[in-house]
C-alpha cells in the first residue's frame, strides 16, 4: 500500500495542471531569466520527490522500482542539462531583474536537497 501511495504522490507530483512532467518542461520556448528560474526549480522540486521516494522505498526496494526510479532520475538530469545549457547569459537567473517568486523557491528547494541527501 505504501509503495502504491508513494508511486501515485510521484505521479501527482511530477504533474501539473495542463503543464506535463518537470522531463517534459519545453526549454526552447523558455525567454526570461524568471522562466530559467522556474524551470530550474520544477526539476529540483520532482528531483527532491524522487528522492523522498527513493528514501521511502529504502535499499531493498523491488528491481522494477529502482529501475524506474533510475529511469526518471535520467530523464530529470538531462533536462537539468538541457535548462542549463539554454540558461546562460542574459536568461541566467541569476541576472532576474523583475520580482521572479521562482528565486526564492529555488533556494527552498536547495536547501532541502541538501537535506534529504544526508538522509540517503
Amino acid at each position: 500500500m505504501r509503495k502504491g501511495l508513494c508511486v501515485f504522490a510521484l505521479g501527482a507530483i511530477l504533474s501539473s495542471c495542463g503543464g506535463g512532467s518537470a522531463a517534459e518542461i519545453d526549454v526552447k520556448s523558455i525567454d526570461s531569466a524568471c522562466g530559467c528560474a522556474e524551470a530550474a526549480a520544477k526539476i529540483m522540486g520532482a528531483q527532491n520527490d524522487l528522492a523522498r521516494e527513493m528514501i521511502a522505498l529504502g535499499e531493498d526496494a523491488p528491481e522494477d522500482d529502482q529501475k524506474r526510479i533510475l529511469d526518471v532520475k535520467e530523464s530529470l538530469k538531462s533536462k537539468r542539462k538541457e535548462i542549463d545549457k539554454h540558461c546562460r547569459g542574459e536568461l541566467s537567473f541569476r541576472k532576474v531583474k523583475e520580482d521572479c517568486a521562482a528565486l526564492e523557491e529555488l533556494e527552498k528547494l536547495k536547501d532541502e536537497q541538501k537535506s534529504l541527501r544526508r538522509q540517503m
